[in-house]
């Protein structure tokens, strides 16, 4: 149902012919029926080879953390977006139950790497320091994996290539949210969006629909070796409040359709519902 297919192997898709990587916005040869096996092969990447260094100072205010139905509260307040970024990596191993030398490392070696007043590239620092810190294969470096633009893209062309020609949609700029959760045998990674039509209303008008779709990523195993099938669902659908009766249930079965509304996952209170739209912006 929705784009869930056999995981054919489409790692030639990702990769040009003379061995590098296509980013996201390469859309050519890109198979949609290939999703689940593009994003595992991108989550097999090295970490320096994705865009978590990037990705992570953008995201890190919109990141949260759970272990089972509890969520992490960082213990200490911060003002600055780098610090945060200390802190969540910090709780990320620790809830991995990484050793003791890594997490002291991940504390006490930031500022090795990450200038304090804030200047320079900051991406870029943050990239060395990951490089240095994060050994390969281990537990926190699989779930950084997760956390980043292009984790997403196979999902967001599924679901472009099913719905678009018939809803045409486009982002809602600063609706963009990640959820990691720590389960008992495994690590449940949620990134969720908004989309709205790409209808031009008028003063004081709402737009004919818009919808938020999560990708689901599960990594389990002992060290979080196991890339699990990743699950698509629509978590709701909202349309024009005078919108006629037919059209808006023609929207709703349409998105409903590819991608059902998820039921009750093993996942924490509130890690699949996303009924408010969050402080969010029309891109």
């Amino acid at each position: 149902m929705g784009c869930i297919f056999s995981t054919s192997s489409a790692s030639s898709s990702l990769v040009t012919e003379d061995g590098k990587h296509k980013t996201s916005a390469w859309t050519e040869e890109f198979k949609e029926s290939n999703w689940i096996s593009d994003s595992q092969g991108i989550w097999s990447r090295n970490l320096s080879d994705l865009s978590v260094h990037m990705d992570l100072p953008r995201l890190g205010p919109r990141i949260t953390l759970f272990r089972e139905d509890e969520e992490i509260i960082f213990s200490q307040p911060t003002d600055t977006k780098m610090e945060r970024i200390k802190l969540l990596l910090i709780e990320i191993a620790k809830l991995a139950h990484e050793d003791d030398q890594l997490i002291s490392d991940l504390e006490t070696k930031f500022y090795d790497h990450i200038n304090r007043d804030g200047s320079g590239d900051s991406s870029q620092q943050l990239s060395h320091y990951l490089t240095a810190i994060i050994p390969k294969d281990s537990k926190i470096e699989r779930v950084l994996k997760l956390c980043h633009q292009k984790m997403v893209f196979p999902a967001f062309y599924c679901i472009k290539t099913k719905i678009f020609d018939k809803l045409p949609f486009k982002d809602y700029r600063g609706s963009w949210d990640v959820k990691i959760v720590f389960l008992n045998d495994n690590v449940l990674v949620q990134h969720s969006k908004i989309q709205v039509s790409k209808d031009t209303p008028g003063p004081g008008e709402e737009e004919e629909f818009k919808f938020r779709w999560c990708l689901n990523l599960s990594i389990s195993g002992d060290d979080f070796g196991t890339f699990d099938e990743p699950k698509i669902s629509i978590t709701y659908a909202e349309t024009r409040r005078t919108l006629p009766l037919p059209r808006t249930n023609e929207i709703k079965d349409l998105l409903y359709a590819h991608f059902p509304s998820p039921t009750l996952l093993t996942s924490p209170r509130g890690t699949m519902s996303s009924s408010s739209s969050s402080s969010a912006h029309h891109s």
